[in-house]
């Protein structure tokens, strides 16, 4: 019986393994192996999730039209780690937040954090049983992760189209008159969202 001795390589489709087959005698024996990385190629670093702030950020945001405002799932992370479940019926209440699952540590601390946080970002003195801080925060990063995609889609800088959006925004709420001025976003929050945006 004749051997045919001549290796056949076989590239997988993304180019990480050669697996080279070679038919003997007892058939056919193969063998794989990593190839090398390719060199002077540079992995380009993955960009931030959009509407990040201060290493928080919402994932699985699911929402459908309330009698007051959109009723919303969705999953708080923090440094890449979900910590909290946030949800809002629609009806006009504060969102509720809940644990995770996967989450080993403690929620409520982690809650009252991102409370602390926002009331921070947010430039407002702490008021005895009002927890609504994360509530506006959230609000900001679902409109600035809107604002961030389509920056990307276009490929222009984040903070530049976020700024660009920001004084729109804050010259409708102004033509708007009296009763809209809560609305406007105050310069020193504007620097603290248009400083986060330039995190890649």
């Amino acid at each position: 019986m004749s051997n045919n001795l001549t290796p056949k390589p076989i590239i997988d489709k993304n180019g990480k393994a050669t697996t080279v087959r070679v038919n003997n005698d007892k058939g056919s024996v193969t063998a794989t192996r990593k190839l090398p990385a390719p060199s002077g190629v540079t992995k380009v670093a993955k960009p931030r999730p959009a509407g990040t702030v201060g290493g928080y950020n919402i994932k699985a945001y699911k929402s459908v039209q309330g009698r007051e405002g959109d009723a919303f799932t969705c999953k708080l992370y923090k440094d890449g780690k979900a910590i909290l479940e946030v949800s809002n019926d629609g009806n006009g209440g504060s969102n509720r937040y809940y644990p995770t699952g996967g989450y080993s540590g403690d929620w409520k601390k982690a809650e009252t954090e991102f409370h602390d946080f926002a009331r921070e970002f947010n430039g407002e003195d702490p008021v005895e049983g009002y927890n609504q801080e994360g509530d506006v925060l959230m609000e900001y990063m679902l409109w600035a992760a809107d604002v961030e995609k389509h920056a990307d889609k276009i490929g222009q800088p984040r903070a530049q189209v976020l700024e660009h959006n920001i004084d729109l925004e804050n010259k409708s709420y102004a033509d708007m008159g009296e009763g809209f001025e809560s609305y406007i976003i105050s310069d020193e929050v504007k620097a603290r969202m248009l400083a986060a945006a330039a995190v890649e």
